[in-house]
């Protein structure tokens, strides 16, 4: 056996096994994929890597981004010459999309359902807060709803997201038009592959959205983001349409059905950010992972 291979670096099982290749010299390796965080998330995961994980064996780690990167140092888990930034792997899809389509036959809108707790988690553990997006989450949710009422001839797409199937779907009116499909598994870069219009909010989705070339609407600038929150949620830029509420977003979504286009060539700010969020502006993030583990086994 040349290597293990993990996949998280705060899951505590593994460290015995990390331990135990060490003294088999059997190299171990982590591709740590919790790397979606804002500057504060990252503040408060590193606290929490201090205080409750201690320095174990890791011949390399592979991480999606800088502030990931920066976290797990400043926590004093491992030494800067066996951490790398690789990149989200998972990205390279929505480029090779991005790259292979053309534009789409017919309007579709693919809804990733707000989480209410999207990005959060860490800082509600912490400090017991009860604040959420589940305001925001319905109003966005049945402003969709509308909208699919209004143009049935548009196919919608409601992606929800494992583990919140429940609370996601309690967001829905008992009218749910017949061009709404649900859809409750899987992944989600397969959605987008003839999608027109992406509505999705702090989620990797966005960020895979943007990549294969979606027009993405987010709804980050509503007043129903709470303002304690506002640090926890990924600001766009004009790497998206960023509606401040409910009309303006009723607008533009309309207006982006009504084009029904997909951007070929990326921007250089969708660039920096696909670069500063996730580590692939380029859709090479595989081969770094794949060097990553070729160079250490």
């Amino acid at each position: 056996m040349d290597a293990f291979i993990e996949f998280n670096i705060t899951y505590h099982p593994e460290k015995e096994l990390a331990e135990a290749s060490k003294l088999n010299e059997i190299n171990f390796i982590t591709l740590h994929k919790e790397c979606l965080m804002t500057e504060d998330s990252a503040n408060l995961w590193m606290t929490t890597l201090k205080e409750r994980h201690l320095k174990f064996h890791i011949d390399k780690i592979g991480v999606y981004n800088n502030v990931s990167k920066d976290a797990i140092l400043e926590a004093g888990l491992c030494d800067q010459s066996r951490i790398i930034v690789t990149g989200c792997s998972r990205v390279d899809l929505s480029h090779n999309q991005r790259l292979l389509r053309k534009n789409p036959i017919k309007s579709k809108l693919v809804y990733f359902m707000i989480q209410n707790t999207a990005g959060i988690i860490q800082k509600q553990r912490l400090d017991n807060s009860t604040e959420d997006f589940k305001v925001l989450a319905k109003k966005v949710t049945q402003s969709l709803v509308k909208i699919a009422h209004e143009k049935p001839n548009v196919e919608f797409v409601f992606k929800t997201k494992i583990g919140f199937t429940h609370m996601q779907k309690d967001l829905l009116l008992d009218d749910i038009p017949s061009n709404i499909k649900m859809v409750y598994d899987g992944t989600g870069h397969n959605l987008l592959l003839d999608a027109s219009v992406v509505v999705g909010f702090n989620t990797t989705a966005v960020f895979e959205a943007i990549a294969s070339g979606c027009q993405v609407v987010s709804p980050e600038l509503f007043s129903d983001v709470p303002d304690s929150l506002k640090d926890f949620v990924f600001y766009l830029g004009d790497s998206a349409y960023l509606p401040k509420n409910s009309n303006e977003f009723q607008d533009i979504v309309l207006d982006l059905l009504k084009k029904n286009r997909f951007n070929k060539n990326l921007s250089s700010s969708k660039k920096k950010l696909l670069d500063d969020v996730l580590g692939n502006s380029d859709g090479n993030a595989g081969k770094r992972t794949m060097k990553l583990i070729e160079d250490n086994i």
